[in-house]
């Protein structure tokens, strides 16, 4: 408790009022992967209280170095663009309140790449929260799959996972955000002079949560789960021993667990063929007969992107503009990033989005030699040390991002809190983290 109370005091006490304002939106970025596990108000408050207190410090200090970043006007502009299409939306009010509050995204990567992870020791302690916040859903999550309920009550749908949440998106938590973590434990066992019973933790823990995810009964969190693995196998060659022998047990484990449970079977290996191929011509082929409520998701937003190809349907108004047209499969998003941009945002809005991730691929591919060196050495204490810039911790951070953008798998809403800040949170980490700093 001495240590808790000191640590705050060292972050308060005998602070300028710039000091001061920064150590909140410290704490406060820290809270968001503990948001991230509890659902969409916790990590929408953390989110939302990073960027506030990052915009108040700025006109307090009449810091506005922020907008010379090179993405950052871009980002400006969509934002007015999305409240200037609201006007054209069916409801006015709901999709200019949804494109207002959208800024909150926009404050938070910039607070995130400008004031506090080009930081290494706050770079640090988030992979650190990140590391806690996998371990209490990991454990919840199979606590909640042996007993049917977990430590806050929830309980076990059919055979989904609901841990902590109370949602469907256990295991598309995780795969959002665990990558920097598996990394790190990698990187721990790879070290020599660890104890062998932390090693032996950090086994158990990477088995864990490969064995999870396909066991929630996620089917695109395990298509990203599959995508996760394929790309740290690929960047990491150093850890292909621990991979091959950690990793394929986990995944022996997960298979075993489908295998076990008909109905699981049947979701995760039976169906998802034929859901990605109907889904896909679905895409193309708007008079297409769908069979499965992806293929609905996606045939409607594509009906409702040709109804209003420059200007979409406008935030906010994927549901009602759905059921007007008296479509199949009406819910709030389209469930694909880019159809959401199509349909919502028009070929204005998508072209506006896809200049802005242009830019952040161009920044990360013109410093892209400190990716592809990232390397750990072992110090002569046995304790694994990373170069200032070449941290392989990046590239958990760069196989977040590459999950997030890919473009053939059912996602969440770019617009909603706990799939929207993954994306931001993640681009402006590794930017900020392949930045040649000095801060300490």
């Amino acid at each position: 408790m001495y240590q808790v109370s000191n640590y705050f005091k060292n972050l308060y006490v005998n602070k300028s009022r710039s000091e001061k304002m920064w150590s909140t939106g410290y704490l406060l970025l820290m809270c968001v992967p503990f948001g991230m596990i509890f659902g969409k108000a916790p990590i929408d408050l953390a989110m939302t209280g990073v960027g506030l207190v990052f915009f108040i410090n700025a006109c307090l200090e009449k810091d506005w170095g922020w907008l010379n970043i090179r993405w950052v006007p871009l980002a400006f502009v969509i934002w007015v663009y999305y409240m200037l299409i609201a006007f054209q939306a069916i409801q006015v009010w709901v999709s200019f309140e949804g494109a207002f509050t959208f800024v909150r995204f926009v404050l938070f990567a910039i607070a995130c790449q400008y004031w506090l992870l080009n930081h290494r020791h706050v770079r640090k302690h988030m992979v650190t929260a990140i590391e806690i916040a996998v371990v209490m859903l990991v454990l919840a999550s199979w606590h909640q799959k042996y007993t049917g309920v977990d430590i806050l009550g929830h309980k076990i749908v059919n055979y989904r996972i609901t841990a902590l949440s109370g949602k469907l998106v256990a295991g598309g938590y995780l795969v959002m955000m665990s990558w920097p973590a598996l990394i790190k434990w990698f990187m721990c066992l790879a070290t020599p002079k660890k104890p062998l019973l932390r090693k032996l933790g950090y086994a158990l823990l990477i088995v864990a949560w490969v064995a999870l995810i396909p066991i929630t009964g996620e089917r695109t969190s395990t298509l990203w789960w599959l995508l996760g693995l394929v790309l740290m196998f690929l960047f990491l060659p150093q850890f292909k021993k621990y991979f091959l022998t950690i990793g394929v047990l986990g995944v022996f484990f997960a298979t075993l667990g489908v295998l076990n449970h008909p109905d699981l079977y049947d979701r995760m290996f039976v169906s998802i063929p034929s859901v990605v191929k109907d889904a896909t011509i679905a895409s193309i082929d708007v008079t297409h007969q769908t069979n499965n409520p992806y293929s609905d998701l996606n045939q409607g937003a594509m009906v409702m992107f040709y109804d209003k190809p420059w200007l979409g349907t406008g935030l906010k108004q994927h549901w009602i503009a759905c059921t007007s047209k008296k479509l199949k499969g009406c819910v709030t998003t389209p469930q694909n990033m880019y159809l959401e941009l199509l349909a919502n945002t028009g070929l204005i809005g998508t072209v506006l989005f896809l200049a802005l991730m242009l830019i952040w691929a161009q920044h990360i591919w013109q410093r892209r030699t400190k990716l592809s060196k990232s390397e750990f050495k072992v110090d002569q204490l046995g304790m694994y040390t990373t170069k200032i810039i070449n941290d392989p911790i990046l590239l958990g951070v760069l196989i977040c991002l590459l999950i997030r953008i890919f473009p053939f798998v059912t996602t969440s809403s770019l617009y909603f809190s706990w799939s929207g800040i993954t994306f931001w949170w993640m681009g402006t980490w590794l930017m900020a983290g392949l930045e040649d700093n000095s801060k300490k």
